[in-house]
């Protein structure tokens, strides 16, 4: 069976959170958007990495918010609210009213609701916590409710001091692998390892450089990981010399090397994996001397 990080770890990621965040204080994560291909279709998904450290939620157009007013934690997630006309052509959605016992949140609201709600979260806020960089919209719709608040003190709102960013207890949080986490990641370099043994049987001259990328495809989502942490790079002879190379479209020659660099994701950890070797399966004594 295949290792995953339970629910019950992602509850207890945002406790650390909510446990180090001082008094009277809101942080608000969001998730990614899909982005338009052409039409109406979209780029493979893929969530914001945050966001996912502390849900494990997988769905685009998605906001967490976690509080602590008066001393009291709480956690607040918006999502897409259910929808059988949208879920027909996209697949189903978890809905609001599905979070709270899918992903162990307090509360669930429809995430068409947020610009609405954010002033009343953030009332009473002494200061809020956001990922400085990560989101401008999300940014720009903080500062637009601080100004609400401010522009309604007589009317007896509280508008935060200040904003902070979010990131460096994250990143700190980040640095230490619990035991799951570790079986999920040597899960993803396990797959990046059987699909870099598969390559080099498969390889031969007159081979396609994109043809090692499919078998290396084919084997990481043959195995659960359907993507691909980042560009592959398969480059033959001069194009192995290419830092960034990810055209993947010449023929692979006899007596030149291949350079590859790719790695799977799995349940959001990758792996990374550069080896060069040569296309006919035989190093010259020259490319052996230099290789090792």
């Amino acid at each position: 069976m295949q290792p995953v990080i339970p629910q019950d770890e992602f509850l207890q990621r945002r406790e650390r959170v909510l446990s180090r965040m001082p008094q009277n204080t809101v942080a608000i994560v969001s998730g990614h958007s899909e982005l338009t291909r052409s039409n109406d279709t979209e780029y493979p998904f893929r969530q914001n990495s945050y966001f996912h450290y502390l849900t494990g939620f997988n769905e685009p157009d998605v906001v967490l918010v976690l509080t602590k007013i008066e001393g009291q934690p709480r956690s607040l997630l918006f999502c897409q609210n259910k929808d059988p006309e949208s879920e027909v052509w996209h697949g189903l959605r978890l809905g609001f009213h599905n979070a709270v016992h899918a992903l162990a949140v307090d509360e669930g609201r429809d995430i068409d609701s947020f610009e609405d709600d954010i002033s009343e979260l953030l009332n009473g806020a002494s200061s809020v916590l956001v990922l400085m960089g990560e989101d401008s919209v999300l940014e720009a719709q903080v500062r637009d409710a601080i100004d609400f608040l401010r522009a309604n003190e007589r009317k007896g709102y509280v508008a935060p001091h200040r904003i902070e960013d979010l990131r460096p207890t994250l990143d700190a949080m980040r640095q230490f692998k619990s035991t799951q986490e570790l079986a999920v990641m040597r899960e993803a370099a396990r797959i990046s390892s059987d699909a870099f043994k598969r390559i080099m049987k498969f390889c031969k001259p007159g081979a396609m450089e994109y043809q090692l990328e499919a078998e290396l495809q084919h084997e990481f989502a043959m195995q659960g990981a359907p993507a691909p942490a980042y560009g592959i790079i398969c480059g033959g002879g001069a194009n192995a010399c290419i830092l960034h190379y990810t055209d993947n479209r010449d023929v692979l020659h006899d007596g030149d090397l291949v350079l590859v660099d790719a790695g799977a994701e799995y349940q959001g950890y990758a792996a990374d994996i550069t080896r060069t070797f040569p296309i006919n399966g035989r190093f010259s004594e020259e490319q052996a001397m230099i290789y090792n």
